[in-house]
């Protein structure tokens, strides 16, 4: 079985090519790393209390740079995740990693779909113009 590559195929294909490295590049700059920062809070004694916050409680403002635990402390305000020691950070990053490659690779997907659909169409078209109307 041979696949012909009309213009408008190799087009869609050089694309879909196109937007799956752009969707990776996209995932590589939005992955969530490992902060050192965040570490080196969970394990200070002096941050005992922004680790025991319970479950559903955060900062009202993010700290200010250099205030002591700033690290846990942005982490909590900005992400509304409680974070008791270090595998609780392990498994947050594991789902948010998961999350943007999940949603990267979900939107290129679809964006290939769509541009196909949106070639077939323009195609049916103007297969329709050119048939012979049957008297």
């Amino acid at each position: 079985m041979s696949i012909s590559l009309n213009g408008w195929r190799r087009l869609w294909v050089v694309v879909s090519v196109l937007g799956l490295v752009i969707t990776l590049a996209g995932v590589g700059i939005f992955w969530p790393d490992r902060k050192p920062g965040i570490i080196g809070d969970l394990n200070s004694p002096a941050c005992k209390g922004w680790r025991d916050l319970p479950e559903g409680f955060f900062p009202d403002k993010s700290p200010e740079w250099k205030e002591e635990c700033y690290s846990l402390r942005s982490f909590l305000s900005h992400n509304h995740v409680n974070l008791k020691s270090e595998t609780d950070y392990d498994s947050y990053l594991l789902k948010a990693r998961t999350k943007v490659l999940v949603v990267g690779l979900a939107t290129w997907i679809v964006m290939a779909l769509l541009i196909y659909l949106a070639g077939w169409s323009v195609g049916w078209v103007v297969r329709g113009f050119q048939e012979n109307p049957r008297a």
